[in-house]
């Protein structure tokens, strides 16, 4: 990435390009590894232009004993799978016996492998009974709705439409956050406007969000 910004869909994109022509090039799998924010259930930091092009995401969770692994995101496949795993330390001092000529640095004499503690199993009950996430323009709204709802969102509106104890955001804060996270941002101000109402309207026909002329809110 460089100077470039993980908040930039512009950014993203051409790191997202990058890893493409990696593909081709050499006929392989180009693995991300990214981090989570504050919130895990908002995914990955910054723009959701590196989610949009995964074939398939990941969130690993690590605790004291063991890690988890589960398939949040995959185009062709079942999503929800779960298995565990730990990393197992492995001496490397016997790979190096009888080595040609000694190293002019240190060797570092042990790593790690992992060990399968449980197999993948059936999705868990809760990632099959819920209605799949939003995807394309619609899903990359949602997440900006999330993030802007998270950080700056308020129980303390003028609207009667608001449900009591719901975070809200305004308008002109959604707004604001779609800019900074380049949301649609080569479209033309009055298609701009367009494309933002006709998508609130598809998150809350799905029951995703609510919203009025002044608010938006997660249901």
């Amino acid at each position: 990435m460089g100077e470039a910004d993980e908040n930039s869909a512009r950014d993203m994109g051409r790191f997202v390009n990058r890893c493409a022509a990696i593909e081709r090039h050499f006929g392989c799998v180009v693995v991300v590894v990214h981090h989570v924010g504050k919130d895990p259930s908002r995914g990955g930091r910054g723009s959701n232009s590196l989610n949009g092009a995964a074939d398939v995401t990941m969130l690993v969770e690590k605790t004291e004993a063991y890690s988890k692994v589960r398939i949040d995101e995959m185009k062709d496949g079942r999503e929800g799978q779960e298995w565990t795993f730990r990393l197992v330390p492995y001496d490397l001092s016997a790979t190096f016996e009888g080595s040609c000529a000694p190293s002019p640095q240190p060797v570092e004499n042990s790593t790690c492998v992992v060990e399968i503690l449980s197999e993948s199993g059936k999705a868990q009950p809760r990632a099959t009974s819920k209605a799949s996430p939003p995807s394309g323009v619609a899903g990359d709204l949602h997440k900006i709705i999330r993030r802007a709802v998270d950080e700056v969102g308020t129980t303390t509106t003028d609207s009667a439409a608001v449900p009591t104890n719901v975070r809200a955001i305004t308008r002109e804060d959604l707004k604001r956050y779609c800019n900074t996270m380049a949301w649609q941002d080569e479209a033309e101000p009055r298609s701009w406007s367009a494309q933002l109402s006709n998508n609130l309207s598809k998150l809350r026909d799905r029951g995703l969000i609510g919203f009025d002329k002044g608010w938006v809110w997660q249901t």
